[in-house]
Formats: C-alpha cells, sequence, structure tokens
C-alpha cells in the first residue's frame, strides 16, 4: 500500500506496478486527480459518469468528537463513457471504465450529493472542496484489463468535523488503451 509517492517509497510504487504494463497503463494505475478529467484528456473527448445501480447499505449513529454523527454506507456501481458524437454523427458513447465504490460518510453534503447521482465521487469532492489523501490498496493486471482498488479519505483532523471513506476498484479494457500512445483518439 502507497500512502504518498515521496522520494523515499518511488521505488515501493514501482515495484507494485507489473512490467508488462504500457506507459499510460502505468499512468492510469498511479493518477491521483480525478479519473474522468485523466480519461477526458487522454481520449480528447468528454468522458461522463452513469451510474449503474446504487445502493444505501446503512446508516448509523456515532459520534464525531464530543458530537453525534450519522454515519451512511453507500455501494455505488458505475461507469465512465466517452461521448465520441462530437467526432461522429452516429452519437456513439463507449464505456472507457467501470467501477465499484463503498462510500461511508457523516457528511451530509457529500451525501446528498452522492444519492443525487449526478456526479461522479471525485468530481464531487472537487465540488465540495473536500481535501483528500488516496492510498493505492492493490493492482491487477491480466492480458484483457487491468485495475486498482484505492482508498480516498478526508485529511480534516480538526475535532468534530466530517469525514469521508471511499474504497474504489476500477476495471480498464487493456485494448483501448493500447492505441492511445500513437495519436488515436476516441
Amino acid at each position: 500500500m502507497i500512502e504518498e509517492v515521496t522520494k523515499e517509497n518511488i521505488e515501493k510504487l514501482l515495484e507494485m506496478l507489473p512490467k508488462n504494463l504500457t506507459n499510460i497503463e502505468r499512468l492510469i494505475l498511479t493518477n491521483e486527480g480525478t479519473v474522468q478529467t485523466m480519461l477526458s484528456i487522454l481520449f480528447g473527448v468528454p468522458i461522463s459518469v452513469e451510474i449503474i445501480d446504487q445502493m444505501d447499505i446503512g446508516s448509523w449513529e456515532g459520534t464525531r468528537g464530543s458530537f453525534a454523527s450519522i454515519k451512511n454506507s453507500i455501494v455505488r456501481w458505475s461507469k465512465l463513457v466517452a461521448d465520441c458524437s462530437c467526432r461522429t454523427n452516429l452519437g456513439c458513447k463507449v464505456p472507457v471504465c467501470h467501477a465499484q465504490s463503498v462510500i461511508t460518510s457523516d457528511n451530509p453534503g457529500f451525501i446528498t450529493g452522492i444519492r443525487e447521482k449526478h456526479m461522479g465521487i471525485g468530481q464531487l469532492i472537487s465540488a465540495k472542496e473536500i481535501a483528500t489523501r488516496r492510498k493505492i490498496k492493490g493492482i491487477y493486471v491480466d492480458d484483457e484489463t487491468f485495475s486498482r482498488i484505492y482508498e480516498i479519505e478526508d485529511v480534516c483532523t480538526t475535532p468534530g468535523s466530517f469525514h469521508i471513506k471511499c474504497i474504489i476498484t476500477e476495471t480498464f479494457q487493456r485494448k483501448l488503451f493500447r492505441e492511445v500512445p500513437y495519436g488515436r483518439t476516441l
């Protein structure tokens, strides 16, 4: 697990990455920004998040310092879709990533945003200006796919502040990314 890439642990990060990855695949697996923005830049077309399904799996009372708090957990299945209609008149949409997320938070504004299903998790974190850190938990690669599991957690340590924690698994089809270095866009 890599909590922060530093001069001291870059070797650890490089060891986690299988040798048979392309440079594009390496960049995607280690990206710490929003995946949606990175994929839009990479493919040269807008990428949107489509929520496949989402389910509240529980809420419970807890504490935030000396304050009462209600934590909520939501499981979300989504896909990131490239909108190629700007390049063709056919209205083409291509799925470029599938994600499964477990979201736990006592932040009412964040949970409301998740429940509304209008934004991806990274977009919502940016919109709410929530400071976070990301930890790569695992990487998987086979001939057809590459994926990563990572954790997003807020960095606020102020007593009584709200918290979020997301565990996200993203899976990408390798064939879509093998042609990108040669100038192909969707």
